[in-house]
C-alpha cells in the first residue's frame, strides 16, 4: 500500500471529523484491491470516495467531454481502465459467482440471452464478452 497503517488511521480520523472531505486522491496508479483496502481503512462507512490518479483523470475528462468523438474516446479509455479490473467491478453484486454461472430455481443453469451463457461460462467471461 502507498501509506502505512498510522497514516491511514490519521486520514480516517480526518475524514470522520471533517464533513468537507469528500474525496481522497492518491497520486499513483493502484489496483482495485488496493483501492478497496484503502477505502476499508480510511472510509469504512463510505464517508468519502478513494481515487487513484487514472480514475481522477478519467472523471475529469468525462465531465468536460463535449463532442461525440471526445465522449467516445473517454468511454474507450474508461473501458481499457476497467478491463483488468473486471474481476472486481462487474462481478461484485451481479448475483452470480465470478467463477461459475448463475443457477436458477431447481438447480438448473438460468438462461440470459445470446451473450450470457449457462453454468459452463464464468461471470468474468460474460463480463468480458459484454464489454
Amino acid at each position: 500500500l502507498p501509506i502505512g497503517t498510522g497514516k491511514a488511521e490519521e486520514m480516517r480520523q480526518q475524514v470522520k471529523y471533517d464533513p468537507e472531505v469528500g474525496v481522497v486522491v492518491f497520486d499513483q496508479d493502484m489496483s482495485y484491491r488496493m483501492l478497496m483496502t484503502l477505502k476499508g481503512r480510511i472510509a469504512p462507512n463510505g464517508e468519502c470516495v478513494i481515487l487513484d490518479r487514472t480514475s481522477l483523470i478519467l472523471r475529469i475528462f468525462a465531465q468536460r467531454a463535449r463532442t461525440k468523438e471526445a465522449k467516445l474516446q473517454v468511454k474507450l479509455a474508461s473501458l481499457r481502465y476497467m478491463l483488468p479490473r473486471l474481476r472486481y467491478y462487474l462481478t461484485t453484486g451481479a448475483g452470480m459467482e465470478a467463477q461459475g454461472g448463475s443457477v436458477g430455481a431447481g438447480g438448473s443453469a438460468s438462461g440470459g440471452g445470446a451473450y450470457l451463457k449457462g453454468k459452463g461460462e464464468t461471470q468474468l467471461q460474460m463480463d468480458r464478452t459484454l464489454l
